[in-house]
């Protein structure tokens, strides 16, 4: 899984990216600056090989699957950690 090659950080962005967090959001929440959410958000497309439109959905789809979760059946709500 590639999850488990993720820094701690990279993991705490794309749980939150999951649940359909903004960047905005969780620069606020993890107390980082809006920039670092950006290039830690491109540092796991480049990990997911993800290069095609809609980047973000498609990486939400690839945790997901790697989590065994059927990304078509899921309703869209926030989580609070």
């Amino acid at each position: 899984m590639i999850y488990d090659t993720l820094t701690k950080r990279q993991k705490e962005v794309i749980d939150y990216l999951i649940f359909g967090y903004s960047n905005d959001e969780i620069s606020r929440i993890l107390h980082i600056c809006y920039g670092r959410v950006s290039a830690l958000v491109y540092e796991l497309y480049e990990k997911y090989k993800i290069y095609e439109n809609d980047k973000r959905c498609r990486l939400m789809r690839a945790r997901l699957e790697e989590l065994g979760i059927d990304f078509n059946k899921l309703t869209a709500s926030k989580a609070v950690f």
